[in-house]
């Protein structure tokens, strides 16, 4: 629906909640949901579920995908903010939105589908250029080249933080470089990358400080959130291997960046090394931890496990490391008799690094070697 040319996704019917960040606390394993119920809202088990243990919660693009309307991701998502946050006001909620691709069970999809084709990008040839979401879909891409694009992509995502109900935004694929379309030309393709940028940029400045743009996979320097999608080994989306994706994360705090680490698969020996990762790496503020499967409630948001709730305290300092012949390890203590190492092996081989947390209670997370 336009109107007086603005394209309008929501009514705003609530009122804007003041800004502020995640409560983020170290007395536990600080620890973020990402997570979606594609056949509607939360059951009420779930729901309190979330608000014992979350503080911080992203909702996805599949929210209610199998419930008409199928075209209407937007204001699902507001729905699932509302809920989320109607037993838990101070639940920070991420709305969440492709910094790439328009995906057809969305209304800036129609739109620009229907209406406003001009808006997506064409490559030479005058034909639209999509891009493999890794499910077997192909959406088009956005023209993040024209203002009047990137505009639209901003209003989308403060008409839904208007509503109240949800508090800052995901965005996803964020290592994404206009230089893998193919026949896009030379200008078309900087015009991509720095209209990237300048979106993100601008996104956050609209928002302010006090809330979050967590881009996935990828560091912008204008932004003030971070996500790791699948850390742990040699395979995360960013391209690094784990050794650089961990400096990258370790560095994060220098930054001032709030950061979202996810271990996955969430087997053994990524849970150890991950969560060893992210204690020896965290910044004393702005870091939580999840390990699963994926992004669905079935793929391990819903087991908790026995080490998140252990007593931790916050970092005693910076981490210590020391180098030998084949590893390089950082070790850390916390305030409660916690202490992580991570072992990164040198040269990089993800598979014989490995991670150890030594707990209060006498427990060990690790594999053999710890």
């Amino acid at each position: 629906m336009e109107k007086g040319g603005v394209l309008l996704l929501f009514v705003v019917v609530g009122s804007v909640t003041a800004a502020v960040l995640p409560k983020h606390s170290w007395d536990t394993l600080p620890v973020y949901g990402y997570f979606g119920n594609e056949t509607g809202l939360f059951r009420g088990d779930l729901l309190a579920f979330v608000w014992d243990h979350f503080d911080w919660v992203v909702v996805p693009k599949f929210q209610g995908k199998q419930v008409a309307p199928y075209d209407e991701c937007e204001k699902k998502i507001i729905q699932a903010g509302h809920q989320l946050k109607s037993g838990k006001p101070s639940l920070q909620v991420l709305f969440y939105m492709n910094g790439v691709m328009a995906f057809d069970m969305c209304q800036l999809h129609t739109y620009l589908w229907t209406q406003r084709k001009d808006l997506l990008l064409h490559d030479k040839n005058g034909k639209i250029v999509t891009l493999s979401d890794g499910h077997g879909q192909n959406p088009p891409v956005y023209d993040l080249g024209q203002e009047e694009m990137r505009n639209l992509w901003i209003q989308v995502v403060m008409d839904a933080v208007n509503t109240g109900d949800v508090d800052g935004v995901f965005v996803d694929r964020g290592q994404t470089n206009a230089h893998q379309f193919k026949s896009v030309g030379d200008s078309k393709t900087k015009a991509w990358n720095e209209g990237y940028r300048e979106m993100l940029a601008e996104m956050q400045r609209r928002l302010g400080d006090d809330r979050l743009v967590v881009v996935n996979n990828k560091d912008f320097t204008d932004v003030n959130g971070r996500s790791f999608e699948k850390f742990g080994g040699d395979d995360d989306f960013s391209g690094d291997n784990f050794n650089a994706d961990f400096r990258t994360y370790a560095a994060e705090g220098a930054a001032g960046r709030w950061v979202q680490l996810h271990g996955e698969e969430c087997t053994e020996a990524r849970y150890t090394r991950s969560l060893a990762a992210f204690l020896v790496g965290a910044a004393d503020t702005g870091g939580y931890y999840a390990c699963t499967d994926g992004w669905h409630l079935n793929t391990g948001w819903l087991d908790w496990k026995e080490d998140y709730d252990k007593p931790l305290g916050r970092p005693i300092g910076e981490a210590n490391i020391t180098t030998t012949n084949n590893f390089e390890i950082w070790e850390r203590e916390f305030e409660e008799g916690v202490r992580a190492t991570l072992h990164l092996k040198t040269p990089n081989e993800a598979s014989k690094s490995y991670g150890c947390v030594y707990w209060s209670d006498g427990s060990v997370t690790g594999q053999d070697k710890c």
